[in-house]
């Protein structure tokens, strides 16, 4: 290998490590936990979160909600108790059928309200999906730009490669939105007349 090369090896070492701990590192994390839901802890601690849920009494006591609020996080389920539990049973009444929209709901619970018998979504959430294919598409317009002598800024390193890292990931993460949203779209109002009719 020439010494010029080995050069530019260390020099954008560093360069490297901030792209893979600041940037990829979190997101990868974010991304892995987001997916991590009542249905993929061990069964052990499903157990323990069914049991809770059948002996959980509502209180009025600010400490008792906020150790209710830390319990249920644990358990990856919604702070509703009969939501949760609804979410449960309807998950086990079918599995085959309704897996992907119980795991698609408890992946979205941080964006997703239940009332009056009705599932929505906040308007942050939907803001954070148009932000997505924004800079999706922002990304497959800025390829065309971008040939095998762009180099980014001052650092002197091709930013073909980097751009199409950016493409790969953000198309994921834009099919990953999109498919959550059709598994819930598609499967709520089934949901919604499971909990009304009072199977549980």
């Amino acid at each position: 290998m020439e010494q010029s090369s080995v050069e530019l090896i260390k020099l954008t070492t560093p360069f490297f490590q901030i792209i893979v701990t600041v940037i990829l590192i979190p997101l990868i994390k974010k991304g892995y936990e987001s997916r991590r839901t009542f249905f993929s802890l061990p069964l052990q601690k499903k157990m323990d979160a069914i049991a809770y849920l059948k002996r959980h009494q509502s209180s009025d006591s600010r400490l008792e909600k906020a150790k209710h609020k830390i319990i249920m996080g644990g358990y990856r389920l919604f702070n509703d108790v009969e939501l949760s539990t609804g979410i449960i049973e309807f998950y086990c009444e079918n599995e085959e059928k309704n897996a992907r929209f119980c795991k698609a709901v408890l992946s979205e619970r941080s964006y997703i309200t239940f009332e009056n018998g009705v599932i929505k979504a906040s308007k942050k959430k939907y803001h954070i999906n148009f932000m997505i294919y924004i800079i999706t598409a922002l990304l497959f317009v800025n390829y065309h730009y971008v040939d095998s002598t762009t180099v980014i800024y001052n650092a002197q390193l091709p930013a073909e490669p980097f751009i199409i890292l950016a493409i790969i990931l953000y198309s994921y993460l834009s099919l990953l939105v999109l498919y959550r949203y059709l598994c819930i779209q598609l499967n709520k109002k089934r949901f919604c007349n499971f909990l009304r009719q009072g199977y549980r």
